[in-house]
Protein backbone atom coordinates (compact mmCIF):
# COMPACT_ATOMS: atom_id res chain seq x y z
CA UNK A 1 0.00 0.00 0.00
CA UNK A 2 1.41 3.38 -1.04
CA UNK A 3 2.11 5.91 1.68
CA UNK A 4 1.36 8.75 -0.74
CA UNK A 5 -2.12 10.27 -0.75
CA UNK A 6 -4.32 9.35 -3.71
CA UNK A 7 -7.67 11.17 -3.80
CA UNK A 8 -9.25 8.37 -5.82
CA UNK A 9 -8.58 5.97 -2.94
CA UNK A 10 -9.73 8.31 -0.19
CA UNK A 11 -12.99 6.91 1.23
CA UNK A 12 -14.03 10.28 2.62
CA UNK A 13 -13.40 12.27 -0.57
CA UNK A 14 -15.14 9.72 -2.81
CA UNK A 15 -18.17 9.66 -0.50
CA UNK A 16 -18.43 13.48 -0.56
CA UNK A 17 -18.11 13.51 -4.35
CA UNK A 18 -20.83 10.90 -4.76
CA UNK A 19 -23.04 12.82 -2.34
CA UNK A 20 -22.46 16.11 -4.14
CA UNK A 21 -23.06 14.55 -7.57
CA UNK A 22 -26.31 12.98 -6.37
CA UNK A 23 -27.50 16.26 -4.86
CA UNK A 24 -26.66 18.23 -8.01
CA UNK A 25 -28.51 15.63 -10.08
CA UNK A 26 -31.62 16.01 -7.91
CA UNK A 27 -31.48 19.78 -8.39
CA UNK A 28 -31.36 19.22 -12.15
CA UNK A 29 -34.24 16.75 -11.93
CA UNK A 30 -31.89 13.98 -13.08
CA UNK A 31 -33.25 11.12 -11.01
CA UNK A 32 -31.29 8.54 -13.02
CA UNK A 33 -27.86 9.94 -12.11
CA UNK A 34 -28.93 10.55 -8.50
CA UNK A 35 -30.03 6.93 -8.27
CA UNK A 36 -26.74 5.69 -9.72
CA UNK A 37 -24.76 7.66 -7.13
CA UNK A 38 -26.84 6.49 -4.19
CA UNK A 39 -26.65 2.90 -5.45
CA UNK A 40 -22.85 3.11 -5.53
CA UNK A 41 -22.79 4.41 -1.96
CA UNK A 42 -25.17 1.73 -0.75
CA UNK A 43 -23.14 -0.98 -2.49
CA UNK A 44 -19.67 -0.02 -1.30
CA UNK A 45 -20.36 1.82 1.95
CA UNK A 46 -22.67 -0.78 3.42
CA UNK A 47 -21.93 -2.48 6.77
CA UNK A 48 -19.66 -5.49 6.37
CA UNK A 49 -17.45 -4.06 3.64
CA UNK A 50 -13.88 -3.01 4.32
CA UNK A 51 -14.65 0.38 2.75
CA UNK A 52 -17.42 0.86 5.30
CA UNK A 53 -15.12 -0.08 8.19
CA UNK A 54 -12.51 2.44 7.09
CA UNK A 55 -15.14 5.08 6.35
CA UNK A 56 -16.69 4.64 9.81
CA UNK A 57 -13.31 5.24 11.42
CA UNK A 58 -12.70 8.13 9.02
CA UNK A 59 -16.01 9.76 10.00
CA UNK A 60 -15.30 9.30 13.69
CA UNK A 61 -12.01 11.14 13.36
CA UNK A 62 -13.39 14.11 11.43
CA UNK A 63 -16.69 14.44 13.31
CA UNK A 64 -15.59 13.92 16.94
CA UNK A 65 -15.12 16.98 19.14
CA UNK A 66 -12.94 16.74 22.25
CA UNK A 67 -12.38 19.21 25.08
CA UNK A 68 -8.80 18.29 25.96
CA UNK A 69 -5.54 17.26 24.34
CA UNK A 70 -5.41 14.16 26.54
CA UNK A 71 -8.77 12.84 25.36
CA UNK A 72 -7.97 13.65 21.75
CA UNK A 73 -4.67 11.82 21.93
CA UNK A 74 -6.35 8.77 23.47
CA UNK A 75 -8.88 8.68 20.63
CA UNK A 76 -6.12 8.99 18.05
CA UNK A 77 -4.28 6.09 19.68
CA UNK A 78 -7.47 4.00 19.58
CA UNK A 79 -7.90 4.85 15.90
CA UNK A 80 -4.27 3.96 15.29
CA UNK A 81 -4.96 0.49 16.67
CA UNK A 82 -8.31 0.33 14.90
CA UNK A 83 -6.89 0.41 11.37
CA UNK A 84 -5.43 -3.05 11.94
CA UNK A 85 -8.84 -4.69 12.19
CA UNK A 86 -9.30 -4.19 8.43
CA UNK A 87 -8.02 -6.49 5.73
CA UNK A 88 -5.70 -4.17 3.76
CA UNK A 89 -5.75 -6.47 0.74
CA UNK A 90 -9.56 -6.66 0.62
CA UNK A 91 -9.81 -2.91 1.26
CA UNK A 92 -7.62 -2.18 -1.77
CA UNK A 93 -9.66 -4.59 -3.90
CA UNK A 94 -12.92 -2.87 -2.89
CA UNK A 95 -11.49 0.59 -3.57
CA UNK A 96 -10.37 -0.51 -7.03
CA UNK A 97 -13.82 -1.91 -7.76
CA UNK A 98 -15.45 1.29 -6.51
CA UNK A 99 -13.27 3.45 -8.79
CA UNK A 100 -14.01 1.15 -11.72
CA UNK A 101 -17.77 1.24 -11.04
CA UNK A 102 -17.81 5.04 -10.77
CA UNK A 103 -16.04 5.37 -14.12
CA UNK A 104 -18.29 2.78 -15.77
CA UNK A 105 -21.61 3.79 -14.22
CA UNK A 106 -21.35 7.58 -14.27
CA UNK A 107 -19.06 7.94 -17.29
CA UNK A 108 -17.95 11.36 -16.05
CA UNK A 109 -14.27 12.19 -16.69
CA UNK A 110 -14.49 15.12 -14.26
CA UNK A 111 -16.03 13.18 -11.38
CA UNK A 112 -12.83 12.88 -9.35
CA UNK A 113 -12.04 16.56 -9.96
CA UNK A 114 -15.10 17.73 -8.03
CA UNK A 115 -13.92 20.05 -5.24
CA UNK A 116 -14.34 18.91 -1.63
CA UNK A 117 -14.54 21.65 0.98
CA UNK A 118 -12.40 19.92 3.62
CA UNK A 119 -10.04 18.34 1.11
CA UNK A 120 -6.86 18.99 3.15
CA UNK A 121 -8.41 17.49 6.29
CA UNK A 122 -9.66 14.45 4.40
CA UNK A 123 -6.24 13.96 2.80
CA UNK A 124 -4.60 14.25 6.23
CA UNK A 125 -6.88 11.62 7.78
CA UNK A 126 -6.53 9.15 4.90
CA UNK A 127 -2.75 9.56 4.87
CA UNK A 128 -2.65 9.01 8.62
CA UNK A 129 -4.62 5.78 8.33
CA UNK A 130 -2.31 4.60 5.55
CA UNK A 131 0.75 5.46 7.64
CA UNK A 132 -0.64 3.81 10.78
CA UNK A 133 -0.86 0.54 8.86
CA UNK A 134 2.81 0.83 7.90
CA UNK A 135 3.87 1.07 11.57
CA UNK A 136 7.70 1.19 11.70
CA UNK A 137 7.91 1.92 7.98
CA UNK A 138 5.81 5.09 8.30
CA UNK A 139 7.19 8.60 7.93
CA UNK A 140 7.52 9.58 11.61
CA UNK A 141 7.89 13.29 10.94
CA UNK A 142 4.70 13.31 8.91
CA UNK A 143 2.90 11.22 11.52
CA UNK A 144 3.63 13.76 14.24
CA UNK A 145 2.70 16.68 12.00
CA UNK A 146 -0.57 15.16 10.79
CA UNK A 147 -1.64 13.85 14.20
CA UNK A 148 -1.12 17.36 15.58
CA UNK A 149 -3.29 18.82 12.80
CA UNK A 150 -5.97 16.19 13.43
CA UNK A 151 -5.95 16.93 17.16
CA UNK A 152 -6.42 20.66 16.46
CA UNK A 153 -9.37 19.83 14.22
CA UNK A 154 -10.92 17.52 16.82
CA UNK A 155 -10.85 20.33 19.38
CA UNK A 156 -12.76 22.68 17.08
CA UNK A 157 -16.49 22.97 16.36
CA UNK A 158 -18.07 20.73 13.71
CA UNK A 159 -20.90 21.21 11.21
CA UNK A 160 -23.18 18.22 10.73
CA UNK A 161 -23.05 16.70 7.26
CA UNK A 162 -26.09 15.31 5.37
CA UNK A 163 -26.67 11.58 5.51
CA UNK A 164 -27.08 9.55 2.35
CA UNK A 165 -30.35 8.11 3.67
CA UNK A 166 -31.86 11.59 3.33
CA UNK A 167 -31.07 11.75 -0.39
CA UNK A 168 -34.31 10.86 -2.20
CA UNK A 169 -36.29 12.53 -4.94
CA UNK A 170 -39.18 13.09 -2.52
CA UNK A 171 -37.41 14.26 0.62
CA UNK A 172 -35.04 17.12 -0.19
CA UNK A 173 -32.12 17.25 2.22
CA UNK A 174 -30.45 20.36 3.56
CA UNK A 175 -27.52 20.15 1.19
CA UNK A 176 -29.81 19.97 -1.85
CA UNK A 177 -31.83 22.91 -0.51
CA UNK A 178 -28.64 24.95 -0.25
CA UNK A 179 -27.63 24.12 -3.83
CA UNK A 180 -31.10 24.91 -5.16
CA UNK A 181 -31.26 28.20 -3.28
CA UNK A 182 -27.94 29.24 -4.77
CA UNK A 183 -29.05 28.17 -8.23
CA UNK A 184 -32.29 30.19 -8.23
CA UNK A 185 -30.71 33.16 -6.50
CA UNK A 186 -28.01 33.36 -9.17
CA UNK A 187 -30.52 33.01 -12.00
CA UNK A 188 -33.31 35.29 -10.77
CA UNK A 189 -31.85 37.57 -8.10
CA UNK A 190 -34.06 40.61 -7.50
CA UNK A 191 -36.31 39.98 -10.51
CA UNK A 192 -39.06 38.25 -8.53
CA UNK A 193 -41.97 39.67 -6.55
CA UNK A 194 -42.86 38.30 -3.12
CA UNK A 195 -45.41 35.78 -4.40
CA UNK A 196 -42.94 34.38 -6.89
CA UNK A 197 -40.26 34.16 -4.22
CA UNK A 198 -42.72 32.36 -1.97
CA UNK A 199 -43.44 29.86 -4.74
CA UNK A 200 -39.71 29.26 -5.21
CA UNK A 201 -39.16 28.76 -1.47
CA UNK A 202 -42.01 26.26 -1.28
CA UNK A 203 -40.67 24.42 -4.32
CA UNK A 204 -37.17 24.18 -2.88
CA UNK A 205 -38.53 22.79 0.40
CA UNK A 206 -40.75 20.27 -1.39
CA UNK A 207 -44.02 21.97 -0.46
CA UNK A 208 -45.31 22.52 -4.00
CA UNK A 209 -47.71 19.93 -5.41
CA UNK A 210 -50.32 19.75 -8.16
CA UNK A 211 -53.00 21.36 -6.01
CA UNK A 212 -50.75 24.41 -5.42
CA UNK A 213 -50.18 24.87 -9.14
CA UNK A 214 -53.85 24.21 -9.93
CA UNK A 215 -54.83 27.02 -7.56
CA UNK A 216 -52.45 29.44 -9.31
CA UNK A 217 -53.84 28.37 -12.67
CA UNK A 218 -57.47 28.90 -11.58
CA UNK A 219 -56.74 32.40 -10.24
CA UNK A 220 -55.13 33.39 -13.54
CA UNK A 221 -58.04 31.98 -15.58
CA UNK A 222 -60.59 33.79 -13.38
CA UNK A 223 -58.70 37.04 -13.87
CA UNK A 224 -58.55 36.55 -17.63
CA UNK A 225 -62.27 35.77 -17.68
CA UNK A 226 -63.17 38.95 -15.78
CA UNK A 227 -60.98 41.07 -18.05
CA UNK A 228 -62.52 39.56 -21.18
CA UNK A 229 -66.03 40.29 -19.91
CA UNK A 230 -65.12 43.91 -19.29
CA UNK A 231 -64.03 44.72 -22.85
CA UNK A 232 -65.49 44.64 -26.34
CA UNK A 233 -62.16 45.33 -28.04
CA UNK A 234 -61.84 42.51 -30.57
CA UNK A 235 -58.02 42.67 -30.75
CA UNK A 236 -57.69 42.57 -26.96
CA UNK A 237 -60.19 39.71 -26.76
CA UNK A 238 -58.13 37.67 -29.25
CA UNK A 239 -54.96 38.29 -27.24
CA UNK A 240 -56.72 37.30 -24.05
CA UNK A 241 -57.92 34.09 -25.70
CA UNK A 242 -54.34 33.28 -26.72
CA UNK A 243 -53.07 33.89 -23.18
CA UNK A 244 -55.91 31.77 -21.81
CA UNK A 245 -54.86 28.90 -24.07
CA UNK A 246 -51.29 29.11 -22.78
CA UNK A 247 -52.45 29.09 -19.15
CA UNK A 248 -54.85 26.19 -19.75
CA UNK A 249 -52.01 24.20 -21.33
CA UNK A 250 -49.72 24.67 -18.31
CA UNK A 251 -49.02 21.23 -16.83
CA UNK A 252 -49.65 21.15 -13.07
CA UNK A 253 -47.93 17.76 -12.82
CA UNK A 254 -44.61 19.09 -14.12
CA UNK A 255 -42.93 19.67 -10.77
CA UNK A 256 -39.46 20.51 -12.10
CA UNK A 257 -37.48 23.72 -12.70
CA UNK A 258 -39.07 24.46 -16.09
CA UNK A 259 -42.56 23.83 -14.75
CA UNK A 260 -42.04 26.11 -11.77
CA UNK A 261 -40.68 28.88 -14.00
CA UNK A 262 -43.87 28.64 -16.08
CA UNK A 263 -46.02 29.00 -12.97
CA UNK A 264 -43.89 31.89 -11.73
CA UNK A 265 -44.96 33.67 -14.94
CA UNK A 266 -48.59 32.72 -14.36
CA UNK A 267 -48.33 33.98 -10.77
CA UNK A 268 -47.13 37.34 -12.10
CA UNK A 269 -50.00 37.33 -14.59
CA UNK A 270 -52.79 36.78 -12.07
CA UNK A 271 -51.34 39.41 -9.76
CA UNK A 272 -51.39 41.92 -12.61
CA UNK A 273 -54.97 40.94 -13.46
CA UNK A 274 -56.12 41.22 -9.85
CA UNK A 275 -54.49 44.62 -9.57
CA UNK A 276 -56.44 45.74 -12.63
CA UNK A 277 -59.72 44.76 -10.93
CA UNK A 278 -59.04 46.55 -7.62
Amino acid sequence: MSNQHNKKRNVGIIYEQLLHRASAALVDNDATTASKCTSLIKKYYKPGTEVFKEFRLFQALINTTVKSDALGLRLIQEARRGVHIFSPQQLEVEKSLLIRDINKTLNDPNFFNQPVKEYKLFATVQTLMNDWRLEEDANLGRLVDYETKLLEWMMGEKVEKPNISELTTKDVNSFTVKVMNEKFEKKWGDKLNESQKSLIRDYIHGKVDESTLSSIKKRALRGLGRLRESTDNQILMEKLDNVKSVVEAADTSKLDDDGIVKFMQITHLYQELEAENE
